[in-house]
């Protein structure tokens, strides 16, 4: 009988590859064409019929409802993904795929499996594999919908900046250490670029880098002094772009400044505890088991596990997870204060949650590589990662956000396949005959963005 590798040679690659790599080719059947969505709909056709594509990025009341939050970059990936819809749809092969979140979704499972072999040297191995398996398992990753870029492609910068710090903190291979410093400046440099969760993300490290600076070893000093120097320049050039660049572009290209009444928010709101403790450990609870309110269950393990990291003489380390689960709390409560719709079933698995899984993912290693869980353990790990997988594939629920979309797409994308199949008679979202309309030559110029209205600079 084969012995499963304990260290990482060609084998452990090719297992690792065909495993990870199954897993997640199986989650994009099981989609069958991914699920079609009102925003998604008319993204579609805002992107590939609009005359003049940088104009429409950078404009507001069409890509985001006047919801101004100066995340350009992140419109743009949205177009090519629209395009890239579109081209298939021309060619028959209609889907809901967004190209980008595969695309995200790969580059994770890679920096995730460097990070493990290059930052985690005492890992058992196998044990890196079983956490990018469970990341693939969460429910906001099991849906590669066209919907917006920007959470699937902030979780790859924060699995990133995260690994590629680690890599540097622990490493002296020179080669290993270029590589982590190019992860590193790109994650930094595009993370606020993309979505207001990764500016926040970025400020806790640079918060995080400034304060070890002061009481880390010397040794350690000028990892600390570059990451705590290079997130306030990025952090300066994104605000940069939000309140003057950008805006000043919106109103050259479209006539009128956008507003930033959405971006105004208290700093009182970060303590707005609304509903926060709810969305971050149900999300957690439903990840690892399929159950709502299972989270209390890792609510109460989490001082138990801070406990056993001190009595280790873990002290750094168990800081350092109170402060992640700190930053995530706080991330929520400004999410929750502006959005309070997600502890709604409907929203709060959605996608959201995949920058605080990819934050998650590098705590629990961090907590394992202490550990050194022996291999029973793991054992036990892969059977709750595969009970959680069945649950997650076979019993997902059906919310009623989206019922009529999920249940309609397969006739959705016959429709865009076929131009016989006359889409009144089919029973669809009124934004779906409107997708069909547009490619079929019948789009009327209201249709043509989110609003159908301008707004004047005056």
């Amino acid at each position: 009988m084969m012995n499963f590798p304990c260290e990482r040679n060609r084998l452990f690659c090719i297992l690792t590859t065909l495993f990870l790599g199954g897993i997640l080719v199986f989650q994009i059947i099981v989609e069958a064409g991914s699920v079609s969505h009102v925003e998604s709909n008319c993204f579609l056709i805002l992107y590939n019929f609009t005359e003049d594509l940088l104009k429409t990025v950078f404009d507001p009341l069409r890509t985001d409802w006047n919801l101004y939050q100066g995340r350009e970059l992140s419109y743009f990936i949205d177009a090519l993904d629209a395009r890239f819809i579109g081209w298939c749809i021309n060619h028959q092969m209609a889907h809901f795929y967004s190209l980008s979140a595969i695309l995200a979704a790969v580059a994770i499972l890679v920096v995730q499996q460097w990070g493990f072999a290059c930052g985690f040297p005492k890992l058992n191995c196998w044990t890196g594999v079983l956490f990018s398996a469970i990341w693939q398992l969460t429910p906001c990753n099991f849906q590669h919908q066209y919907f917006r870029c920007g959470k699937p492609l902030t979780a790859l910068f924060v699995t990133m900046l995260l690994f590629s710090m680690r890599v540097l903190y622990i490493a002296d291979n020179r080669k290993k250490r270029i590589t982590a410093w190019i992860l590193f400046f790109i994650s930094v440099l595009f993370m606020p670029l993309f979505d207001r969760q990764g500016l926040f993300l970025l400020a806790a490290m640079t918060v995080f880098s400034a304060v070890t600076l002061v009481v880390c070893e010397e040794k350690y000093k000028k990892l600390f002094k570059i990451a705590a120097i290079s997130g306030v320049v990025s952090i300066f050039i994104e605000t940069l772009f939000n309140v003057f660049l950008t805006p000043a572009i919106v109103n050259q290209l479209n006539g009128y400044t956008p507003s930033f009444e959405y971006q105004q928010m208290p700093f009182t709101s970060v303590f707005d505890f609304y509903g926060t403790i709810y969305f971050l450990f149900d999300n957690i609870g439903y990840w690892l088991t399929g159950f709502d309110n299972a989270g209390i269950v890792v609510l109460c393990l989490l001082p138990v596990m801070c406990w056993k990291l001190s009595a280790k003489g873990e002290k750094t380390v168990m800081l350092l997870i109170i402060y992640v689960f700190a930053v995530l709390c706080a991330m929520a409560n400004l999410m929750m204060f502006r959005h309070k719709l997600l502890i709604l079933d409907d929203v709060k698995h959605s996608s959201y949650f995949m920058p605080f899984a990819a934050v998650l993912i590098f705590a629990a290693a961090l907590a394992a590589g202490v550990f050194s869980w022996r291999k029973s353990i793991v054992c036990v790990f892969a059977i709750v990662l595969a009970s959680s997988m069945v649950f997650s594939v076979f019993f997902r629920r059906d919310y009623l956000h989206n019922r009529l979309h999920r249940h309609a797409t397969p006739q959705i994308i016959n429709a865009l396949n076929d131009k016989n199949i006359n889409p009144r008679q089919v029973l669809m979202p009124y934004s779906a005959w409107k997708l069909i309309d547009a490619f079929r030559g019948n789009l009327r110029g209201w249709e043509l963005g989110g609003i159908p209205i301008k707004y004047s600079k005056y």
